[in-house]
């Protein structure tokens, strides 16, 4: 009878780290993909027209600092 109940437990023990290794393997595969999804994204080109104006006015570090 006791015997029973240790491979109840064996069994029990192997289906929960079955079900933990079939869960990292689908996280191993949905971080794969979401890399995958990454890398193939061209990169950004930014083909904007900037100006001194647009901003706040360039200074020198000196100017910056209060006396």
């Amino acid at each position: 009878m006791d015997t029973h109940l240790i491979w109840i437990a064996v069994a029990l023990c192997g289906l929960v780290l079955t079900l933990i290794a079939a869960l990292g393997l689908v996280k191993l595969v949905v971080y794969g993909l979401a890399l995958w999804r990454a890398v193939r994204t061209p990169p950004h080109r930014d083909a904007g027209d900037y100006r001194l104006t647009q901003g706040r006015e360039v200074r020198s570090e000196e100017q910056h600092r209060p006396d």
